[in-house]
């Protein structure tokens, strides 16, 4: 920021004509000035709507003097913020000191310096100015803060929304796969039943040949269902980790014969080997 604004208006109040018109005099070329002859109506000048950028006050008036104004003027809410520069003829260091713990900006000294004057009130209305604009834009970055934060927490909302829902949709399709599965078992178990019970009953070769197609088709089917309830016995946590040995050889052998079977009925090339070296049982 450059400088005060011109529009800035400036109060004086002091309880002499003539010190008036001089500080009205060095002023209204680049302020807009307001002058009050006495403490009571400095304060009515301050309250208005329009309230006045600074203040210029004489320290010795009658009635309320410029303590009991400053007193007055930072009580009140809509006034509290107001710089205020203290102008008297006592220039002594316990006034000033006064002055300032009061809550005065800052002192000018009479008889009065124009320079002086001008040099302080730019700089008390730049610095008000920038206070200003400092509050401006940290009350815009909290408002930025606030709506960033209700967007996190609307986000939060709905990934735990959607989480509870995906839960939800699991567990649905853990009861399905586990329900399901065990219906498929029972009419399974007779088609296994039933066709064992025929290859004991039938000395027919090719029908043999097609119950034994059909015995180790339920049989996979019959895999395939328990590895699903494996699965969901899996997900659900109601499993617990075992080791046992296996015949990697046997378990290759078992997938060959059923997908040597589609790849011939395809009418696809196929080859299946074990490499010697495996060893028959692994862990």
């Amino acid at each position: 920021m450059n400088g005060p604004s011109s529009n800035a208006t400036i109060l004086v109040v002091d309880d002499q004509p003539a010190n008036l018109q001089i500080l009205a005099e060095i002023l209204q070329n680049q302020y807009d000035v307001r002058i009050a002859i006495n403490g009571e109506k400095a304060l009515q000048i301050a309250q208005q709507n329009n309230k006045p950028d600074l203040i210029l006050l004489d320290v010795k008036m009658p009635g309320l003097d410029g303590y009991q104004v400053l007193a007055e003027l930072r009580r009140d809410e809509k006034t509290c913020h107001i710089p205020v520069i203290f102008v008297t003829a006592q220039h002594d260091v316990d006034n000033e000191t006064r002055a300032l713990a009061a809550g005065a900006v800052d002192f000018i000294s009479k008889p009065i310096n124009p320079q002086v004057v001008c040099a302080r009130v730019n700089t008390h209305l730049t610095l008000r100015q920038r206070e200003i604009a400092f509050q401006q834009l940290n009350a815009e970055l909290e408002n930025r803060i606030k709506e960033r934060t209700r967007q996190v927490e609307t986000l939060n909302t709905a990934l735990q929304e959607r989480a509870t829902q995906a839960e939800t949709a699991n567990a649905a399709k853990s009861l399905f796969l586990g329900n399901m599965s065990h219906e498929l078992r029972t009419p399974l178990m007779a088609v296994i039943g039933f066709t064992d019970l025929l290859q004991r009953q039938i000395d027919e070769p090719a029908v043999l040949h097609k119950l034994s197609r059909i015995r180790k088709a339920a049989g996979n089917l019959s895999s395939t269902i328990n590895q699903i309830l494996d699965f969901t016995q899996i997900e659900s946590g109601n499993t617990a980790q075992v080791t046992i040995d296996f015949n990697l050889a046997a378990m290759l052998h078992k997938i060959n014969d059923t997908i040597e079977e589609l790849a011939v009925a395809k009418t696809l090339a196929y080859a299946y080997d074990v490499d010697s070296a495996i060893p028959a049982n692994l862990t």
